[in-house]
């Protein structure tokens, strides 16, 4: 937490990050700068490729992402996943053989912050056979 003072009195006081940045409440946010990004027809098969879930949102403007679902066919073998602020990891997770048909969501509270301009991708460690399906939603910001 950070307090806020102007010259007389403490105005305020915010939750504010490892880097002094503040915390954004996600549902404080308008609907203007809300997206969302839908899973990949047949999911992401056989490959670690990269795959942008929100493209750099321009000069001065940060991706947020306040929450993801993951489902997946019968894998052919386990797997790591990745959200990568450009090509910077910042979450990692990990998906069993086995497949899951209702998505499981992850929310992350405080929302995940990328960089200025920079997109957020989604990738896998390991190419298995198996779709394996990513609906991310977020926003965008300072």
């Amino acid at each position: 937490m950070a307090t806020i003072y102007n010259e007389q009195r403490t105005v305020g006081v915010v939750q504010v990050d490892t880097a002094g940045s503040p915390v954004v409440d996600a549902s404080t946010v308008p609907a203007s700068a809300r997206w969302g990004y839908a899973a990949l027809a047949g999911g992401i098969v056989s490959s670690t490729t990269d795959v942008s879930i929100k493209a750099a949102a321009g000069a001065g403007v940060r991706n947020y992402l306040s929450s993801l679902q993951i489902d997946h066919d019968a894998l052919g073998g386990a797997t790591e996943f990745v959200i990568k602020d450009g090509s910077t990891v910042i979450f990692r997770g990990k998906l069993q053989t086995a497949a899951i048909e209702r998505p499981g969501s992850l929310n992350f509270d405080p929302p995940l912050r990328g960089s200025v301009n920079t997109a957020l991708n989604f990738a896998l460690l390991t190419a298995v056979t198996g779709g394996v399906y990513v609906n991310a939603q977020g926003f965008v910001g300072s």
